[in-house]
């Protein structure tokens, strides 16, 4: 099907280019579809959920070594250990950043890999590194919905995020689906900037459809309590409760990526108004 769009359109490729949609051409559909599974287990913020994913994942790889998405996919599952409380080992992002160090070898174009390199530096307290590999990724693919969207969401953690709005904004218009992953990173964004009615209405309508995905949770929480709902704050944090009894406050916050350590204090004193132990 791109043969022919291209075909018709008179496009002109490079030989890079051809061999690239050659090799896209060529993936081994089984392997696709394993990818795509262990993709949307991965927005379920549980760690069986991840586990199952990560297996898939593998079993991915066996089929096709080469595979730099089901790398990436990896990766992300050894990431989310580290924010999502079930690690307190460090090496669970020295993990995924192998993994996307792999993916960008195989493919040093996948914008994917570079998220997730981008992302694991950042937890890591790299900003620098972080925005750079950022910006590697967007002199590749300068409309990337997934590099604009990763871009934002350093800036904030950098202390500014004045800068980070407009690139949320271009991401979610480049990339228009229902998308709860950049609403969240535009939601934390507005309770940076005291916008909390607007970090409400953000992600509130994504609550029906991911009632267990847990980051959505945690800052929708923080905006219900900064606005004033302290009602709804209060329930929001049972429910993390019920899925994550073990979540602690200061634990999470000594890992949350804020350069300004003042932030990050007083985003943990927020949640712990809301009712988080």
């Amino acid at each position: 099907m791109t043969g022919k769009v291209v075909s018709a359109l008179k496009v002109k490729l490079t030989s890079r280019e051809k061999e690239q949609r050659t090799n896209r051409g060529s993936v081994n559909p089984e392997v696709y579809d394993l990818v795509k599974k262990a993709n949307k287990l991965g927005l379920d913020s549980t760690f069986n959920s991840h586990l199952e994913a990560r297996e898939i994942y593998r079993q991915a790889l066996e089929l096709d070594p080469e595979y730099a998405p089901a790398y990436v996919g990896m990766g992300w599952t050894w990431f989310d250990e580290w924010p999502f409380g079930w690690s307190e080992d460090r090496v669970v992002l020295e993990k995924a950043l192998n993994f996307s160090e792999k993916a960008v070898d195989l493919d040093p174009d996948l914008s994917e890999a570079f998220s997730l390199m981008s992302c694991t530096y950042l937890w890591m307290g790299e900003h620098e590194k972080a925005e750079a590999v950022i910006n590697r990724l967007l002199a590749i693919a300068p409309n990337s919905a997934d590099g604009l969207a990763f871009y934002g969401y350093i800036l904030a953690f950098s202390g500014r995020p004045e800068e980070a709005v407009a690139p949320i904004i271009r991401a979610k218009r480049l990339d228009p689906g229902p998308h709860v992953r950049l609403s969240m990173y535009l939601a934390l964004i507005y309770n940076l900037l005291e916008r909390f009615e607007e970090a409400v209405k953000e992600v509130e309508p994504y609550l029906d459809e991911y009632p267990s995905y847990l980051p959505l949770q945690r800052i929708l929480a923080y905006a219900y309590c900064q606005a004033g709902d302290m009602e709804k704050a209060k329930q929001t944090a049972a429910h993390v409760m019920q899925l994550e009894p073990g979540f602690k406050c200061e634990a999470y916050g000594r890992k949350l990526p804020f350069k300004d350590a003042a932030v990050q204090d007083r985003f943990v004193e927020t949640l712990k108004k809301a009712g988080f132990p």
